[in-house]
């Protein structure tokens, strides 16, 4: 009689464990069906950035707003989804920072981006670019830091929700997948032509990788000899526009961030649209940093000392990257 108690006693318990189980799964269910019918409206967003996620929603003590996307800056930053800009502007927070409403009640938010291509009242289409990823403002590196909220943007944030909410990670997986591939068959066509081009001397040339695929560089030491005199014999003048950075125009006539800013009396580096600026291309001798560049190295090869190009930079520190332009000499 026992026995027959104690296995009525286990019937009865893996009865009940079972219907636990059930409800269980059926509250799981019921949890997922309302997240998906929550935001049904999203289903049909594209990623604003292709890169790396860096940092989550509610992270930073739940202080996280927003999704960090990690990218190297100049990366296509493009509208999710339809709408219309509702700010465009710089913040000492969010950097350059664009907003955007959408007819589905969302707003989101793209910040600390390098350039904007948009202003306030614009109409803009689902993948339409509206800015590059930077590193302005208060951030860490360069990176898209995205936000979505249901309702208006608010100082409080209380309307945000996280953005995996809104998107599906499998997409920004086949992305980056493509990219990847794109990436490879670059790489073929860029030795294909070293290959062919055998007129050319090599030698002193390598391979690196660059954020749009791998591409053939060389350290270069540009002097005035190496350009079009007749562009440089008087100064360049510069009318600012919206989005435009002093390492864009360092970039663009080869001169140093360093010298425009002592050109120009710059305090510091932003710019602000309608702003006039002087460049004298053709008044100094400048280095363009290549892959594996450090700064003993390049002192050496141009028998200079740390401290000389520190000072003539006004750099920080001792660290440079690819393509940045550093001021060796002034010229005559």
């Amino acid at each position: 009689m026992q026995d027959i108690s104690k296995r009525l006693l286990v019937v009865i318990i893996m009865g009940f464990c079972i219907a636990c189980m059930f409800l269980s799964v059926k509250t799981v269910k019921a949890e997922q069906n309302e997240n998906t019918y929550k935001f049904q409206e999203t289903k049909d967003w594209v990623w604003p950035a292709l890169g790396e996620i860096s940092d989550l929603y509610g992270s930073r003590s739940g202080n996280h707003h927003g999704l960090d996307i990690a990218a190297p800056t100049g990366t296509e930053t493009v509208s999710v989804e339809d709408g219309i800009v509702t700010k465009s502007y710089y913040s000492f927070s969010y950097g350059h920072v664009v907003f955007i409403s959408h007819p589905n009640g969302f707003e989101t938010v793209y910040a600390h981006l390098n350039k904007r291509f948009v202003v306030k009242g614009q109409k803009v289409k689902k993948g339409e670019l509206i800015g590059h990823v930077g590193n302005t403002g208060r951030s860490r590196g360069a990176h898209l830091h995205f936000e979505v909220h249901k309702g208006t943007w608010n100082y409080s944030k209380s309307n945000a929700i996280d953005p995996l909410q809104a998107l599906d990670v499998s997409v920004l997986i086949e992305m980056r997948v493509n990219k990847e591939m794109e990436m490879k068959k670059e790489a073929i066509q860029v030795a294909k032509l070293e290959e062919i081009d055998q007129k050319q001397d090599h030698s002193g040339w390598m391979m690196v990788q660059h954020s749009e695929g791998f591409i053939l560089s060389s350290s270069l030491v540009v002097e005035s000899s190496d350009v079009d005199h007749s562009f440089l014999e008087k100064s360049v003048e510069i009318v600012v526009t919206e989005g435009m950075t002093l390492w864009e125009l360092s970039q663009e006539y080869k001169v140093a961030i360093q010298s425009i800013a002592k050109w120009n009396n710059l305090t510091s580096d932003m710019l602000v649209p309608g702003q006039h600026l002087s460049l004298y291309p053709n008044m100094e001798k400048v280095y363009i940093v290549k892959s594996g560049d450090t700064l003993p190295k390049i002192g050496k090869e141009l028998q200079l000392s740390v401290e000389e190009i520190v000072h003539l930079n006004g750099l920080k520190n001792d660290h440079v990257f690819p393509s940045q332009i550093l001021l060796v000499s002034k010229g005559t």
